[in-house]
């Protein structure tokens, strides 16, 4: 079996869904993940400015190299289970992130229950954080490399 012979009508469709997902979470690293309200304060917080949000621009190029180099030199076996592996592994990082950011604001609100500073202003708390279109666009992209490697991989099986 040659390198052209693998290149099944769903590795055509696979590898530009990878794609498209990598270039996503490179976008999103450097979109605010995340706006801190404090009284009339908001502060947007990038995905490179985060513990773990550092590590997600070299995720993309790990993974846009895997896929440049299944298209220059073949299309080896294990590259779309790497590239699948990569995507798990990156939103689970997300998800983590997102868990811990939630358990960090209920402890923020749980300490400042017993302040004597009023915590209600126009009838919201004091301090909230909400999540941005670049963590969302993080997990939308990790989904979109997942789906890519899995049609990938479905699409060696047949041949």
């Amino acid at each position: 079996m040659t390198a052209d012979s693998a290149r099944g009508p769903v590795s055509r469709r696979a590898i530009p869904l990878q794609a498209a997902g990598a270039g996503l979470i490179l976008i999103a690293a450097f979109v605010p993940w995340v706006r801190s309200h404090a009284f009339f304060l908001t502060i947007p917080v990038n995905g490179v400015q985060t513990d773990y949000g550092k590590i997600f621009p070299f995720v993309a190029l790990a993974i846009f190299g895997l896929l440049a180099y299944q298209w220059s030199f073949g299309w080896p076996k294990w590259a779309p289970g790497a590239i699948a592996l990569l995507a798990i592994s990156a939103m689970t990082l997300a998800l983590l992130y997102g868990v811990q950011v939630r358990q960090r604001v209920e402890k923020i609100n749980a300490s400042a229950q017993g302040q004597p500073v009023p915590l209600v202003l126009q009838g919201g708390t004091a301090f909230r954080v909400e999540f941005d279109i670049g963590y969302y666009l993080t997990l939308l992209g990790c989904l979109g490399v997942l789906i890519g490697a899995v049609l990938d991989l479905k699409g060696r099986q047949r041949v």
